[in-house]
C-alpha cells in the first residue's frame, strides 16, 4: 500500500477502481486506453494487470462484448446529431458499427447466407441412405469437436 504523501501506483490505483468500475466503464462505451488516460495508468499496466487474474480476464471479455450495443447506440446518436457534418457522422458510425462487429461478430457481424441446391437424381434408396448417414456422422463429429460457448452473466450476477 502507497504511504502517504506518495501518489499510489499503477497497480494500487487499479485495485481501488476494481474489475466491477471497470467493466462497467467499458459497457458503457469508453475504451481501455481512454480508462487508462483517466486513471493515469499506461495501458499496457492496465492490460496485464486485467490478464493476470483469469477472472478479471472473463470479466473483461464480456465486458468488451457489451461495449458492441453501445458502439451501435452511439452510432445511431451521430447519425441523429444534425449538428455534425453529414459526412463525418457517416464516417463515425461506419466506425462504431465496424468496432462493434469486431468485439460481438454474433451480435453485430455480418450475417452469411450459404444457399446451395443439389440434386440426387439417379440414386437408389440405398445411396440416398448412405449419404444421409455419412452427413449425419459428420455433423455429430463437429459438434463434438467444437468448443463449449463462454457463458455470458449480467452486471448484478458479478462478484
Amino acid at each position: 500500500m502507497a504511504t502517504s504523501g506518495r501518489p499510489p501506483t499503477s497497480t494500487l490505483k487499479l485495485e481501488m477502481l476494481g474489475i466491477e468500475a471497470l467493466c462497467d466503464e467499458i459497457i458503457s462505451g469508453k475504451t481501455m486506453r481512454k480508462v487508462a488516460r483517466e486513471l493515469d495508468v499506461d495501458i499496457a499496466v492496465l492490460s496485464k494487470w486485467v490478464d493476470a487474474d483469469p477472472q478479471r480476464k472473463r470479466l473483461m471479455f464480456e465486458a468488451r462484448v457489451r461495449s458492441a450495443q453501445a458502439a451501435d447506440e452511439l452510432a445511431e446518436e451521430v447519425l441523429e446529431n444534425e449538428s455534425i457534418d453529414p459526412m463525418r457522422a457517416r464516417e463515425l458510425a461506419q466506425h462504431y458499427r465496424w468496432r462493434a462487429s469486431k468485439v460481438n461478430p454474433r451480435d453485430y457481424g455480418d450475417k452469411l447466407q450459404v444457399d446451395s441446391t443439389h440434386t440426387l437424381r439417379n440414386l437408389t434408396d440405398a445411396q440416398i441412405d448412405a449419404r444421409q448417414e455419412a452427413l449425419n456422422k459428420r455433423i455429430a463429429q463437429a459438434l463434438e469437436d467444437m468448443p463449449p460457448l463462454p457463458a455470458i452473466e449480467g452486471p448484478s450476477d458479478v462478484g
